[in-house]
């Protein structure tokens, strides 16, 4: 959810794996979370956001980096801790959340 930075074009060989939305009212977050297989928050330079708060409330096991929600994710309870710029990482992390 939200605004891709270049508009999705580094994740196009990707685009078949996920839905991108860019805008949800508030109210509807939720629902959307818990459709959801994961929450990925893989970010080299932003802190904890609120959105992998909310989706941990909702059950959503988050993939992210130290950078991210790295103090409250219990790698492999919660979610996964993945190296910052692991984009391989990130993708095995992501298969195995979506089983």
């Amino acid at each position: 959810v939200g605004q891709m930075q270049d508009n999705g074009t580094a994740l196009k060989p990707w685009r078949h794996l996920f839905r991108h939305v860019t805008h949800v009212p508030r109210a509807q977050l939720a629902d959307l979370f818990r459709k959801a297989d994961a929450f990925a928050f893989p970010t080299i330079i932003e802190g904890r956001g609120l959105g992998g708060n909310e989706a941990i409330a909702c059950g959503l096991p988050v993939l992210t980096t130290w950078k991210g929600h790295g103090d409250c994710v219990r790698d492999g309870v919660y979610g996964d801790i993945v190296p910052p710029r692991e984009v391989g990482v990130l993708l095995s992390c992501w298969m195995i959340a979506s089983r």
